[in-house]
């Protein structure tokens, strides 16, 4: 039998709320050919097992779909029940620490419960307030000057014989329109990429803000010193700042001010409760 841990511990948590496995009277009731496993005076009923999976995180659903894979569910859903028979006999569940984690999670849930009920007050939200929150906060979706650099490097000492070299790679850079092929010439490792430095949004050094200055596709910069050596750089793309559509950003919107009415619901429960509950605060007695 091969059951995995990963198996049995996901089917303890998604089995927190309900037993996945029935008992001799569950057996019982269900009809003899929806048993697909039974041991002792327990069963597991077919039923019981599309239930267990449909709890299961949608990322190890896929692993019930193989005839094998079906096998080992049913295996860890019987291992699941036994450890959990086992703990109940050794009268786990009364222990003290148990018991505790036990009142909390219920006040967990309790509390999300008492939550989701005030924000359904609220009622769902409205496109105008979708883009009413857009025209006011539209900068905040402002995408960055983006600009896409190739690099040609020359390593070596500070010196005027690889600012040379350096000043020789410009040159060629200035006439020529296979660029690639330069970069291909460099001695830094992105020439195994044609020179590609990908995509640079912020200038951090006298490197990227010499890329960030580049005006157009196709510039090139000056013979810049860097650590290892001397660089140019060549401006191989260029994405403008912009504000995107309203429709392009929809679910980021509607993200946010669904979580700004969560805010306000929780803000206005506890403070009408802390109203209703005349709370004081004896700062005399604080520690």
């Amino acid at each position: 039998m091969r059951v995995g841990g990963w198996m049995v511990m996901a089917l303890g948590v998604a089995s927190c709320d309900r037993a996945t496995v029935s008992t001799q009277a569950d057996a019982a009731v269900a009809a003899p050919s929806s048993a697909v496993a039974t041991w002792a005076n327990e069963a597991i009923t077919d039923d019981e097992v599309r239930e267990a999976v449909g709890r299961l995180p949608i990322a190890l659903r896929d692993r019930y779909d193989t005839p094998e894979g079906r096998r080992d569910f049913i295996d860890a859903l019987i291992s699941q029940r036994l450890l959990r028979n086992e703990a109940q006999r050794l009268n786990l569940h009364t222990r003290p620490d148990i018991q505790k984690q036990v009142r909390e999670l219920e006040e967990r849930l309790t509390t999300r419960a008492l939550l989701d009920e005030a924000e359904k007050n609220l009622g769902p939200v409205s496109e105008a307030e979708l883009k009413t929150y857009f025209e006011r906060h539209a900068d905040e979706f402002r995408s960055p000057l983006r600009v896409r650099i190739t690099r040609v490097l020359a390593t070596g000492p500070k010196n005027a014989a690889t600012k040379k070299r350096a000043e020789a790679v410009r040159a060629k850079l200035l006439k020529t329109r296979d660029i690639a092929a330069i970069a291909r010439t460099g001695d830094g490792p992105e020439r195994l990429r044609d020179g590609d430095l990908g995509w640079i949004s912020a200038a951090s050094d006298d490197e990227t803000t010499a890329a960030m200055n580049l005006p157009a596709v196709g510039s090139v910069s000056e013979v810049i010193p860097v650590p290892t050596g001397f660089s140019v750089l060549v401006a191989t793309g260029r994405e403008e700042p912009r504000v995107p559509p309203f429709e392009e950003v929809r679910g980021q919107i509607n993200a946010r001010v669904v979580s700004g009415r969560q805010r306000q619901a929780f803000d206005k429960l506890v403070t009408d409760l802390r109203a209703k509950a005349n709370v004081k605060i004896n700062a005399g007695a604080m520690p």
